[in-house]
């Protein structure tokens, strides 16, 4: 029989055993597995590889979230982008968790402005286009902090195909939002690419505006090289 003071000792032990055998019990062994072999494929490159094992440890644990956002990085990594999106499409409603969506809604922006700089590449701007535009319409839901982002690249593909006029509307949509959320360096290069896209339409006034004001603000956050373009060298 145990005494008084080790009777209090040992249901103290067995409390602390109890509450952190817990989380080993409710670990999935198999989905681990899955997707520790899916991260290694990842590792070695071998990306068709990790999106079937990420399948595998989603189809074996739908409530572990990191898995499915494994599971869309390997697809933009292999350029299965619609295999990717239809993932996170069909599994963010199944979290009711606001920070697991808002993971899930950042990855699928991601996936689809990964995909547009793939269009791009490629000279695909149309679809680059509509990627980009995707990416904007969920990040102005679910990330407005980065809506900037998806309308400097469009700017960008509007530049690059000769749209000057489209081109400066993005880039000043994308201005104003660089200056709400105090993106600096963001704010300079944006002043840059309009200062660079009025030069094409020969506005010379208002290109010479643009660089003046990107000016300070790459000396402000040390962005030399384009401080250096913006001064003709």
């Amino acid at each position: 029989m145990l005494r008084k003071g080790y009777l209090k000792e040992w249901l103290y032990l067995t409390g602390i055993l109890f509450f952190t055998w817990q989380p080993l019990q409710a670990a999935n062994p198999a989905a681990e597995g899955w997707a520790k072999k899916g991260s290694s494929s990842f590792v070695a490159g071998d990306y068709l590889t990790a999106s079937d094992c990420f399948q595998k440890a989603i189809d074996s644990d739908p409530s572990e979230v990191t898995y499915l956002i494994d599971l869309a990085n390997a697809s933009i990594q292999s350029g299965q982008f619609a295999v990717g999106q239809q993932a996170l499409e069909i599994g963010i409603p199944k979290f009711s968790d606001p920070a697991k969506q808002a993971q899930l809604w950042a990855a699928l922006a991601d996936l689809h402005m990964a995909w547009a700089k793939n269009f791009k590449r490629s000279y695909a701007f149309p679809e680059a286009i509509r990627q980009y535009s995707v990416a904007y319409d969920i990040d102005k839901v679910h990330r407005p902090q980065s809506v900037g982002v998806e309308l400097n690249y469009l700017g960008l593909i509007y530049k690059q195909a000769g749209s000057f006029a489209q081109a400066n509307q993005f880039f000043t949509q994308a201005l104003d939002s660089f200056r709400r959320t105090k993106n600096r360096l963001a704010e300079g290069q944006t002043l840059d690419n309009l200062g660079q896209s009025y030069l094409s339409l020969s506005q010379f006034d208002q290109a010479l505006a643009r660089f003046n004001e990107a000016l300070p603000i790459r000396r402000e956050v040390k962005d030399w090289r384009v401080s250096a373009r913006a001064n003709g060298f």
